[in-house]
């Protein structure tokens, strides 16, 4: 009966880690999205043209490039950072 009661105390709190790894994560992808959307403002209030570059993290923690050209009004997205360059440089060639 021991086995039973330790097994299931086992269960409760990886159950409860689990729900606060996950509550973590949303925090820390509000607080990412909020932090973009605040340089987004910024960037706009100041009428830069210069490209924005933004770095985030997927869901398995991958790095995903983001930059957005307001001369152009172009948009990139890529797991590269040598894509993301190539694409910055061939801003100049167009």
């Amino acid at each position: 009966m021991t086995n039973y009661s330790i097994s299931t105390t086992q269960q409760k709190l990886e159950r409860i880690y689990n729900e606060g790894e996950a509550k973590t994560t949303q925090n820390v992808e509000f607080n990412s999205g909020f932090q973009q959307f605040l340089q987004d403002f910024f960037a706009f209030l100041s009428g830069s043209e210069e490209p924005r570059v933004s770095i985030r993290r997927d869901r398995t923690g991958n790095k995903v490039y983001n930059a957005y050209d307001p001369v152009t009004n172009s948009s990139f997205s890529s797991t590269s950072e040598t894509e993301l360059r190539t694409w910055l440089e061939g801003r100049y060639y167009h």
